[in-house]
């Protein structure tokens, strides 16, 4: 085929083509003319509603950060007033200290170091008393409450008191109450620093 054939041929697929074209096109304006107007109307509106729902729907199901009512439950907030009022004068009480903050490993393999911390993470202590001017912690609190009768929780609370046993800091269960008398809270928190620690 010669190159002037093969031009011949190239404008003639263009002429069809604009031909082509030119037809789609009125027929589109055509058919589009003949939809009433307020057809266009109900559609931008439904094409807006739907997104609107979609963008909703993205934002109800992405979680966004929030704060707690409070750091302490009620249950807690009547001991920490106790204990403040037992204790304040003489010690320094933290709250919801982690158990990994207050004890660690020393010595052995890495694995075993590893393995055994791993046991602490995740875990807390309700309160931890402490020295006033170096915050070193002296005794450490839980309060049991009914939830401590789950076998879950119970599990939990006997590695907590293996592990303060092992790391020589005294455990304090106190039962969950509506009110506690402060002379007894001290008595019994300080008999137990004594014993474990001599202070």
């Amino acid at each position: 085929m010669g190159e002037e054939t093969h031009n011949t041929l190239a404008l003639a697929l263009i002429e069809q083509a604009k031909l082509f074209g030119s037809m789609a096109l009125e027929w589109a304006v055509d058919q589009a003319q003949a939809i009433p107007p307020h057809y266009y109307t109900y559609a931008a509106g439904g094409a807006l509603l739907y997104a609107l729902i979609d963008i909703a729907i993205r934002v109800a199901s992405r979680p966004r950060y929030t704060t707690h009512p409070s750091l302490v439950s009620r249950a807690e907030m009547t001991l920490l007033d106790a204990l403040d009022g037992a204790l304040g004068s003489e010690y320094r009480i933290a709250i919801k200290p982690r158990v990994a903050d207050i004890i660690t490993l020393e010595g052995g393999s890495p694995r075993r170091r590893d393995e055994g911390l791993r046991k602490l993470f995740g875990m807390h202590f309700d309160f931890a008393i402490c020295e006033p001017e170096t915050m070193r912690v002296l005794s450490v609190i839980e309060l049991d409450d009914r939830s401590h009768n789950q076998r879950a929780v119970k599990r939990r609370d006997r590695l907590k008191n293996e592990i303060c046993e092992k790391a020589g800091i005294p455990l304090v269960r106190i039962k969950a109450a509506k009110g506690y008398r402060k002379e007894m809270l001290y008595k019994h928190i300080t008999t137990k620093i004594a014993e474990t620690t001599g202070c």
